[in-house]
Order: C-alpha cells, then sequence, then structure tokens
C-alpha cells in the first residue's frame, strides 16, 4: 500500500489544541515524502457523502470519487474516533485517532462507522490493547497502534540547557489532588515563584505569584509564546486524563498525552500523578516520577526538584524514541506490511 496524502483541516480548524496536530502532520508529510490535502470543513464534505444517491454513483463508478475525495490513500488524525452514519467512510482514509474513550455499548457503531478504512491507528497502547480484548464487537477493523509524538523541531540533546524563570509553571487545567498539595506546600515555602493560568475574556493569561504578590506576565495564546513559558519552568505537574475525576469524560482510559513529551522537551522536572497502565509504561513515566499518592511524597519530590538540575543527557536520550520522524518509520512498517 503506498500512501500519498496527509490530510490537514488547517484551513478550517484554527482552535489552539491543534498547532500540535498541524506539526505532526507537516513532519510526517516531509518524513514520508506525502502531500497535504487540504480538507473541506466536516460539514460540507460529508453533507456531500450523506446523500444515498451520491454513494450509489461511487459503488457503480468509483472513477467519480475523485471529485468528493481523493482516489489515492492519505492519513488523518482523527482528535475522536468518527461515529456518525454520515461519515465519509473510505478505503482511500487511514485514521490515526488521537483520545479514545468510547465504551463497550458504542464499539459496534464505530465498527460501523469506520469498516471500509484499509486500518486504523489508535495512538493509545492502553485503548489499542481494549479493542484488541473487543475484537467481536470490531470485527471488521484492521487497528494497529502508533504512539502520538513530539515534532523533530523540539529536538534536544544532552548539552541543551534552558533559563529557568521560574520554579514551577501550572499550564491548563490542574489535576485536584497535586493542586491541593501544591497549595498546602505553598503555605509553609511561600517564596516559591510559580506562574498560573486564568482564562479572561475568552484568552489564556498567565499571572507570577510570590510571597503572596501577583503579577501579570501576559497573555500567552500562541503555540510559540505556550513552549517558550514551558521551556522556564524548573518543575511542573502531569496527570493522566482520567485520574481523580468522575469519568465522565474519560470513561476511566488514562492515556498518556503529548503534554509529557512537550514536558521533557522543555527540560522540567515532572511530579506526575496517573494510574500505571499499558500507556504509562510504553512512555516509562515511572522514570521520571512515580505516582505521587501522598503530601510527604509530594513535599519530598518538591524539594528534590527545586535542588537538582535535570539529566538533560537522559531526557534527550528518552526523547530519541518519540520524535514524529520515529513515528514516521514506524508508520512506514505498518504500511509495508499490510
Amino acid at each position: 500500500m503506498n500512501l500519498k496524502y496527509v490530510y490537514t483541516k488547517r484551513n478550517f480548524e484554527s482552535e489552539v489544541f491543534y498547532d500540535l496536530v498541524y506539526e505532526w502532520e507537516d513532519d510526517l508529510a516531509n518524513e514520508l515524502k506525502l502531500s497535504l490535502y487540504f480538507e473541506y470543513s466536516s460539514a460540507a464534505i460529508y453533507e456531500i457523502w450523506s446523500h444515498k444517491f451520491i454513494r450509489g454513483l461511487y459503488r457503480l463508478f468509483p472513477f467519480l470519487c475523485k471529485w468528493f475525495f481523493p482516489s489515492d490513500n492519505g492519513l488523518r488524525f482523527d482528535m475522536l474516533p468518527h461515529m456518525g452514519k454520515r461519515r465519509a467512510n473510505s478505503e482511500h482514509m487511514i485514521p490515526c485517532v488521537i483520545d479514545f474513550y468510547l465504551q463497550e455499548e458504542q464499539l459496534s457503531q464505530f465498527n460501523i462507522s469506520n469498516k471500509h478504512h484499509p486500518l486504523m491507528l489508535i495512538s493509545s497502547m492502553e485503548a489499542y490493547n481494549y479493542l484488541l480484548e473487543k475484537k467481536a464487537y470490531i470485527k471488521d477493523l484492521n487497528i494497529q497502534h502508533l504512539a502520538l509524538s513530539i515534532s523533530d523541531k523540539y529536538k534536544i540533546d544532552s548539552n541543551t540547557r534552558f533559563e529557568k524563570e521560574y520554579d514551577l509553571v501550572l499550564m491548563g487545567r490542574q489535576n485536584p489532588v497535586l493542586a491541593d498539595f501544591f497549595n498546602e506546600y505553598v503555605k509553609t515555602h511561600p517564596t516559591i515563584k510559580y506562574v498560573y493560568r486564568k482564562i479572561e475574556g475568552g484568552s489564556f493569561n498567565y499571572y507570577l505569584v510570590q510571597n503572596g504578590k501577583e503579577t501579570s506576565i501576559g497573555g500567552i495564546n500562541k503555540r510559540e509564546q505556550y513552549m517558550a513559558l514551558m521551556r522556564k519552568a524548573r518543575i511542573v505537574f502531569y496527570s493522566t486524563p482520567d485520574i481523580d475525576t468522575d469519568h465522565e469524560r474519560a470513561h476511566g482510559f488514562n492515556q498518556v498525552t503529548p503534554r509529557f513529551l512537550e514536558w521533557i522537551a522543555c527540560g522540567a522536572h515532572v511530579i506526575a500523578r496517573y494510574m500505571p497502565n499499558p500507556d504509562s509504561e510504553y512512555y516509562r513515566l515511572q522514570d521520571f516520577s512515580k505516582p505521587i499518592e501522598t503530601y510527604e511524597e509530594f513535599e519530598k519530590a518538591m524539594d528534590y526538584a527545586l535542588t537538582h538540575e535535570v539529566d538533560m543527557a537522559k531526557y534527550s536520550e528518552y526523547l530519541s524514541h518519540h520524535y514524529t520522524s520515529v513515528r514516521a518509520n514506524e508508520l512506514r512498517r505498518i504500511i509495508n506490511n499490510l
């Protein structure tokens, strides 16, 4: 099987979290010598495909597909697995599912909605293993594991150094247990210099706090600003999606997200809460932080991180297994075995 395209939504999806996806797309296109295929908005393309007349024409005259979709094979990143009947379930598309949180009762529809794809890539090892156990529900799907990565543009080596302006940076939503532990820690360590986020008027604004005094450091709304701030952090917190939650969103799945790789690429000490599972083992979270369970463990980890430098040789060796160029080679092997 030959790939020609990387499908991209960048013409109509401008949410900040898509910037990471577009970095993957660019790296994969470069490594695998693929072209970018700029998709219609989902509303437009699936509206075309929803008409029985159009689908009937395609079945009778397959060459007509080029008027609606490319007739060559391509890879596409999907934030979530598609489940609707209006899904363009094309034999020319290989979806790579970023977040998989489906429950067992949804798997039959998942199978129906995606059964024409020659291959489905599942980014989470935890979700992949789960699906292997549910083959009775997804009998028509050829699934393979292809983990998420970090763009080669963020490569580091043993000599990489970042100026650490802040003791701690709190990016995005915080795990409630780690947040409580940190609030307790600040009471006895008021001089710690940390940054946290407020959402104000639709903007992500960040504030510096030290000795109870709060100072604005401005808005962080672009990918470059986000990474620049992360590089200034000596310590960061990390947690998997469904730990310490009501389980309404992730339904018990605790995949490792790309933010963990970003923190490593920025040379920060990681203090983490996570459920040990196939994903945490695949990404070797235990090599960077034990799962924090008690305040005493948290305090010890904070004290160590504030007084020790990160081992950048260890960090660079670790990331050498997780750049997008590495995933490109893994994808090439998967495709060659189809």
